[in-house]
């Protein structure tokens, strides 16, 4: 909660005391799903090489409890941060290793809290991924894809409807960008959250060369009150 309201400092050190409370527990499955959190706000604050330390950690402890849906998880965070690093060979082979996990997974002896997990989630990370190294259709394929989501995770939505207007949008495709864009607004109403903001924004800065079209304009007429109330 503190991550996503912008309180980063905070929400490491809660991050923190989340590992130790679950080592001094001896729950390795949660101290790999707490490390691949702290890789994923690593990454989301661009610094990339502890997103990567942070993720192998999260996998090493994944594969000595045997959770394939745990390796998929820190190998597609190593992937993330490989990917923000424009590292694109290594980045690969962790998706590769996302896949095969996810594809293995018996998700019958997961804990519940790792439920959220299914080829949606890895979808939309595949696409973040893809779009950061200049693979836009396939992004695109992909942030399609984690639409196929289960109901009841709405900002999950917006993040990747948002990936998909982004995708489209730095392939040139001004019009699906748009239309996209409308669609993550719509579904941004009533939600304060500053990293849907970030996402939003980073978003429609990629539309600045086409600021002026018709479509654009529209957006930011919508854009306005979404992001005030965020």
């Amino acid at each position: 909660m503190t991550d996503d309201v912008g309180r980063h400092a905070l929400a490491q050190r809660y991050l923190i005391q989340a590992l130790q409370l679950a080592e001094a527990a001896g729950d390795r499955a949660l101290m790999s799903e707490t490390l691949a959190a702290m890789s994923q706000q690593a990454t989301y604050m661009n610094e990339q090489r502890d997103a990567v330390d942070l993720a192998r950690g999260a996998r090493l402890l994944a594969e000595r409890e045997g959770l394939s849906a745990l390796i998929a998880e820190a190998a597609v965070m190593e992937a993330h941060g490989h990917a923000r690093a424009g590292e694109s060979a290594a980045c690969a082979t962790a998706l590769s290793a996302a896949e095969v996990a996810l594809d293995r997974a018996d998700r019958s002896s997961d804990p519940d809290w790792i439920g959220y997990l299914d080829e949606a989630y890895l979808s939309a990370k595949f696409g973040h991924c893809l779009r950061e190294l200049g693979d836009y259709p396939q992004a695109i394929r992909f942030a399609e894809r984690s639409l196929q989501m289960s109901e009841g995770y709405e900002r999950g939505r917006v993040y990747n409807l948002t990936l998909l207007a982004h995708s489209h949008a730095n392939r040139g495709d001004v019009g699906a960008a748009c239309t996209v864009g409308q669609q993550a607004v719509a579904a941004v109403t009533g939600m304060q959250s500053q990293r849907v903001v970030r996402h939003l924004r980073d978003f429609r800065r990629t539309l600045t060369p086409a600021q002026d079209a018709a479509e654009v304009v529209a957006l930011d007429q919508a854009l306005v009150p979404a992001l005030s109330a965020a």
